[in-house]
């Protein structure tokens, strides 16, 4: 009886759903065809292919739990509106630990639009897969298979497959994943070979300010605050290190970091950037998906603010998966620091440590601290 009740209330808040994208794909529509809005007609037709993409879903689930035609796979087939290519690795991230997590089938659909494009669409995609290598040893989606839903914009599938208040098993699911999602980045590139230590600084600016969007927002007097205090501690330990500063940005803004002897690599090419954040060895996370998947990859120390990770209920959108980025903090390596940019001193010297224990493991030379030099 329980398991009919549970079945019916799926039903229902499918429709429901199903019903609300109907609306809004209408709705948009109806714009395009009067031309009620012909200065946003590109944006509108983005949100269309959005609501068509989130009305397909639903109308497939409700076939699927009416015990019509069975879902046996799904895929992320994103197109979301100024969505860049950290979010949406993350939205294909988060189906892959769905599918792993429920025994249902992964299968993989390239990026269909991605922000920030700096060539050709077509190029940007093509280079934005071989960087994170999601689809490596994975099934590809073929796109008339009526068994296959695509979980793009779709941030409530747990709910929708029966596993809402199943969130601490989607963690734990994701963390085992991690090393898999590492080792496919790695696929066709080569770690580290600097020999010194990196102290990598990503900043978020230009399209986020403390006006608009101010929840992914950090001010650079906070950003120079947390900087000192990492600096002081490895300072104490005796470690010599590269300072360098990397994102967007002008770096008139940040001349106190220079005057701390820091170096800009500010707005270059943001797959090089990409790679020297995965590398850094100690690196000062920006909120961004772009920031968070490097600091996943990375076995490096990574600091971040505890308010980069807000959860789905908070009213922030577009945050995959739905469990929110307080996973991080769970992790090894990953470091919060308080408002005035501390952060816990013994839980910094533990993971120095055993980033210098690797480091030594991979040279196979005895590395001192004190003898870390500045390249």
């Amino acid at each position: 009886m329980e398991n009919t009740q549970s079945r019916f209330a799926l039903l229902w808040y499918v429709a429901r759903a199903g019903c609300k994208e109907g609306w809004q794909l209408l709705k948009v529509q109806v714009k395009l065809v009067i031309r009620y809005e012909p200065d946003r007609e590109n944006y509108l037709k983005l949100f269309r292919v959005h609501h068509q993409t989130r009305l397909t879903f639903y109308g497939r689930l409700f076939l699927h739990l009416a015990g019509l035609r069975r879902v046996n796979s799904i895929t992320c087939a994103s197109g979301e509106p100024g969505e860049g290519p950290g979010g949406q690795a993350f939205g294909q991230m988060a189906v892959v630990n769905f599918a792993r997590a429920s025994g249902l089938c992964y299968v993989h659909s390239p990026f269909i639009v991605l922000a920030g494009a700096d060539r050709s669409m077509q190029d940007w995609i093509a280079t934005w897969e071989s960087v994170f290598n999601l689809g490596v040893n994975e099934a590809y989606r073929n796109p008339c298979s009526r068994g296959s839903v695509n979980c793009a914009h779709n941030t409530d599938i747990d709910l929708c497959f029966g596993w809402g208040g199943r969130t601490d098993e989607l963690v734990a699911s994701f963390k085992t994943l991690i090393p898999e999602f590492r080792s496919k980045y790695y696929m066709n590139k080569s770690p580290r070979v600097h020999d010194g230590v990196i102290f990598g600084v990503n900043v978020r600016r230009c399209e986020v300010s403390a006006e608009q969007y101010a929840y992914m927002y950090t001010a650079t007097e906070k950003i120079i605050r947390i900087v000192k205090r990492v600096k002081s501690e490895l300072d104490l330990q005796g470690i010599r290190y590269r300072l360098c500063v990397y994102g967007q940005g002008d770096s008139a803004e940040f001349f106190e970091l220079e005057d701390l002897g820091a170096e800009f690599f500010l707005n270059a090419d943001a797959v090089w950037t990409m790679h020297k954040l995965v590398e850094a060895d100690v690196l000062i996370v920006a909120k961004s998906n772009f920031s968070y998947y490097a600091g996943m990859i990375s076995d490096g120390i990574k600091v971040f603010e505890p308010c980069a990770f807000p959860r789905l209920g908070d009213g922030i959108p577009g945050q995959p998966p739905a469990w929110g980025w307080s996973l991080f903090a769970e992790l090894d390596g990953w470091l919060p620091c308080a408002e005035d940019g501390s952060i816990d001193r013994a839980a910094f010297e533990e993971c120095v440590t055993r980033l210098l224990e690797r480091r030594t493991a991979a040279t196979g030379e005895r590395v001192q601290q004190d003898e870390h030099f500045l390249c």
